[in-house]
Order: structure tokens, then C-alpha cells, then sequence
């Protein structure tokens, strides 16, 4: 369990699509929240370790991010 009382959201994203666009609200926000990306659950098994990375490259991701 992640349990960082100083993040405040939590965001599942399972595309490069839906990453790009949680950056991008993110970026129009004057003070964004602090959070971080989680994986869908069970992409860990299912999609493996390789996918995450390349998807957080992909988009050039820097937010905290875990594979479930």
C-alpha cells in the first residue's frame, strides 16, 4: 500500500492518451496538487514492467509512478 500523506491524488492511467491528458491539466493549473500514477490494477501481470517504462518514457512522465 502507498500511504504518502503527502500526496493528495492518486491517478490511474492505462494510455499514453490518458497520461498526456492528466499532464496537460496538470500544466494548466495554477497550483496542481501534489499526486502520483498508478497503473491499472493487475498491469503489472498482465502488460509486465517493459510497458510502464516505455509508457512513462513515451510521454516523459516525472510524476511519481507505480506498476500494480
Amino acid at each position: 500500500m502507498i500511504d504518502d500523506p503527502a500526496i493528495s491524488r492518486v491517478i490511474t492511467v492505462a494510455s499514453a492518451t490518458e497520461l498526456r491528458s492528466v499532464q496537460d491539466v496538470l500544466r494548466r493549473m495554477d497550483t496542481p496538487p501534489p499526486c502520483m500514477l498508478l497503473s491499472p490494477d493487475g498491469a503489472g501481470c498482465l502488460l509486465g514492467p517493459a510497458w510502464w517504462r516505455a509508457l512513462l518514457a513515451q510521454t516523459g512522465c516525472v510524476l511519481p509512478a507505480f506498476l500494480d
